[in-house]
């Protein structure tokens, strides 16, 4: 085999599964073996010009996020077909857990850009630096826009008490 055959199949090796578990928890899993796919035959185009072996990781990454997008922006043209055509699919919580619905309810509200950071840092266990990297930012903006997402998502799990429980200032009913 050619050396950038070599290195295209060492890669592939090395990074398929971080690559699968990434769009698996972000896809639904009919779709993620088809993902997988799409990301490394990007890589195959680009193999000339991949990054060197540190930074090829947040660029296939990069490369899963788009693809992950493309599928969920294709999932929801699909969505809207089946509602105009009266196919309402019902996606239930059924078999959660009340804590697994407040996490999931809370993480609902946070934005896509939040919610993004969260899984990269928490599920995918990329580092700040690689996470830099995947967003084309420095360290420390990368570090703050984590810090700032889990403060809102940790503001978002925060009961908020009922109003006859707060304070209420002097003078008022």
């Amino acid at each position: 085999m050619s050396p950038p055959q070599d290195r295209f199949d060492a890669l592939y090796r090395q990074h398929y599964d971080p690559i699968a578990r990434y769009l698996g928890r972000r896809l639904q899993p009919h779709v993620v073996e088809d993902a997988v796919a799409e990301v490394f035959t990007v890589a195959w185009r680009r193999r000339d010009h991949l990054p060197h072996d540190r930074e090829v990781l947040p660029w296939l990454y990069e490369v899963a996020r788009r693809v992950a997008a493309n599928e969920r922006r294709r999932q929801d043209r699909y969505t809207q077909l089946a509602q105009r055509l009266a196919v309402h699919s019902d996606r239930s919580t059924t078999g959660l857990e009340p804590e697994q619905l407040d996490v999931a309810a809370a993480f609902d509200h946070l934005t896509a850009e939040d919610q993004e950071l969260l899984l990269l840092s928490a599920w995918d266990g990329l580092s700040v630096g690689q996470i830099a990297a995947l967003l084309g930012c420095g360290r420390s903006a990368a570090a703050m826009r984590l810090l700032r997402a889990r403060r809102r998502l940790a503001a978002a799990l925060r009961p908020v008490p009922p109003l006859s429980a707060r304070r209420q200032p002097k003078g008022v009913l």
